[in-house]
């Protein structure tokens, strides 16, 4: 068995148009079910380089302000307000993406969600584009108590399945650091949300969604 993980955001699905107007709706929402009226709006370029992060350590970044008591509650209101923005039909698969997932699944790899992303943020995702089908089930989600990070999101899958290879397939640091501690090939995607500042050093980089189907195949005829 051939296992391959996926980041979500800036990997398979693009959010970029439905992301900063969901933090500022939960800034808002936040003000009104806390009474709380100090809390400042990030900056785009704030938002976009905590993408990735571990959920509750992206509220803990950007607002420092907001006491770490309420962070839990603040990640609950954006997870609310992002899947009401794919619901509404905002945020999309990048190019070529369902094609190359069909593919993979067609060739007998086990496909597992690697993401930082909120199960119900997910389950949105799969649920809007129908790609939910081509992967592991049950997904797991970094809930900071009994996994904390990507890292051991990846560990916790691979532990459970008979796999005589494996690749990680993400755009952010956090991807890549998630192969390495795992000791499985990464391959960096530069279309993605970070572009190709944290993927430009490694030895296989997809340009396109596309370019993950010949980057496979290069590492496991190796």
């Amino acid at each position: 068995m051939k296992v391959i993980a996926f980041d979500m955001d800036g990997t398979l699905f693009d959010n970029s148009d439905i992301l900063i107007d969901s933090y500022r709706k939960t800034v808002i929402d936040f003000k009104k079910e806390t009474g709380i009226k100090d809390v400042k709006f990030p900056s785009n370029k704030e938002i976009f380089n905590v993408i990735g992060l571990p959920p509750l350590g992206i509220f803990k970044g950007l607002m420092p302000e907001v006491d770490e008591s309420f962070c839990s509650l603040m990640l609950k209101i954006f997870n609310r307000n992002l899947v009401l923005g794919i619901e509404s039909g905002g945020g999309k698969l990048y190019p070529g993406v369902k094609q190359v997932l069909s593919t993979l699944y067609s060739d007998r790899y086990r496909l597992i969600m690697a993401s930082n992303g909120a199960r119900d943020y997910i389950e949105a995702i799969f649920r809007t584009h129908e790609i939910g089908k081509y992967f592991y089930e049950p997904i797991k989600v970094v809930d900071e108590v009994v996994i904390h990070d990507k890292s051991e999101l990846v560990k916790s899958y691979l532990s459970e399945i008979k796999y005589s290879a494996a690749i990680m397939v993400g755009d952010r640091e956090t991807d890549r650091y998630a192969a390495v501690s795992n000791s499985i090939p990464f391959i960096g995607c530069s279309y993605g949300h970070a572009g190709n500042s944290e993927v430009e050093r490694e030895q296989y980089v997809a340009h396109n969604a596309q370019d993950i189907l010949k980057l496979v195949s290069e590492i496991t005829s190796l």
